[in-house]
């Protein structure tokens, strides 16, 4: 009781598989090497958050290695839709320049599109995430045509390959995740593939 009221419960939500517990160890050391050909290795390493739309999948639509890659079918999407694709653990430290590689494929509508891809990165297990690199939609289309109806890479040449030299900060850590995180502001459908994490093996390796 509380000034003469009942204490109880009001609008009670039911919530599900929201919590998430992970290794203080990493699940990878360097090298690693990704092309989503494995369902089930992308099923238990890889988590996708959606916040509205249509999120990231393991698609066999298209893709630059194997038959497989990570694709939103962004198409129909409403703008501020927005899903992460977050990566397993990785340790950065055992290698010297750590870098993280990946190919995307995107096209905008004929009427335009703000898609913005943010790459972020963790040090605590995803409590907080860093942008390391932000590709606007002009930079992933760049040379692909624009259109209206579903878009799927032709072939090679409509992937780009994008490559980042990871800070002192993350080379130095022991447990890293990354995030591919996409924001929908009216575009078309974007793909990814060939998710490289790989440097120089330190002096003190054998």
């Amino acid at each position: 009781y509380k000034n003469g009221t009942t204490a109880g419960w009001s609008n009670l939500v039911t919530k599900t598989n929201i919590i998430t517990v992970s290794s203080i160890a990493a699940q990878y050391t360097l090298p690693f090497a990704d092309s989503f050909e494995n369902t089930t290795t992308f099923n238990n390493d890889w988590t996708v958050e959606t916040s509205s739309g249509n999120g990231w999948t393991n698609s066999t639509v298209a893709a630059y290695t194997g038959s497989r890659a990570a694709r939103i079918y962004n198409l129909n999407n409403s703008i501020g839709d927005i899903s992460d694709l977050i990566s397993p653990s990785y340790d950065l430290s055992s290698m010297t320049n750590p870098k993280l590689e990946w190919k995307c494929s995107y096209a905008k509508k004929t009427t335009g599109g703000n898609d913005q891809l943010f790459v972020q990165a963790s040090t605590d297990c995803g409590a907080s995430w860093t942008t390391i690199a932000l590709k606007s939609a002009s930079t992933m289309s760049s040379g692909i045509p624009a259109t209206d109806a579903s878009f799927v890479p032709s072939g090679p040449s409509q992937w780009k390959s994008n490559s980042l030299t990871l800070n002192a900060t993350l080379a130095a850590s022991s447990n890293v995740r990354f995030k591919f995180y996409f924001k929908s502001n009216g575009g078309n459908n974007i793909y990814l593939d060939d998710i490289n994490v790989d440097g120089t093996v330190g002096i003190e390796e054998t």
